[in-house]
């Protein structure tokens, strides 16, 4: 496993997986999950109605949590939603579930394994700024799960 920063737009990555963090809720209107909502539409239609399902369940939104969903976005192009945080909106707390967060990133990996994807992309301080979580803990652990891999990881900061 290599992880590299990339200066650029995440949603430029030629790495055949995306990956980012979303809350259990229906929000996906900021940050990289509205970039993302732009440019591939059906990625948050499906975010909304794994939301939508989960709420006619009767289910409590924390049911998600640890929960990928793939969203194929075009030939050999994959988005993933990674469900680590329970609410949306960012007032200073840390939203982010680390477990989650961890769960996810494992079924992340046990997925390119499947699907023999060797290069995945991420956004620079993923779960950070609107999670709350502390960049060099979620790092460490991206690292940690990726570490006997061949996937390649590609840290993508995108500066305006």
């Amino acid at each position: 496993m290599t992880t590299t920063i990339v200066n650029g737009n995440l949603l430029d990555t030629t790495a055949p997986v995306i990956i980012h963090q979303t809350n259990c809720c229906k929000g996906f209107g900021s940050g990289v999950a509205k970039a993302i909502r732009d440019k591939w539409p059906i990625v948050a239609e499906k975010h909304m109605l794994a939301c939508q399902v989960n709420e006619e369940l009767g289910k409590p939104t924390s049911e998600l949590l640890g929960k990928i969903q793939a969203v194929s976005v075009g030939e050999q192009k994959v988005v993933i939603n990674m469900y680590a945080q329970d609410r949306f909106g960012y007032d200073g707390a840390r939203y982010t579930s680390y477990d989650a967060l961890d769960t996810c990133l494992r079924k992340v990996k046990e997925y390119c394994e499947n699907h023999k994807f060797n290069r995945i992309a991420l956004p620079y301080k993923m779960s950070s700024v609107r999670g709350g979580a502390d960049w060099d803990v979620v790092v460490a652990m991206v690292n940690a799960v990726f570490k006997d891999t061949n996937i390649e990881i590609e840290i993508r900061k995108y500066e305006e």
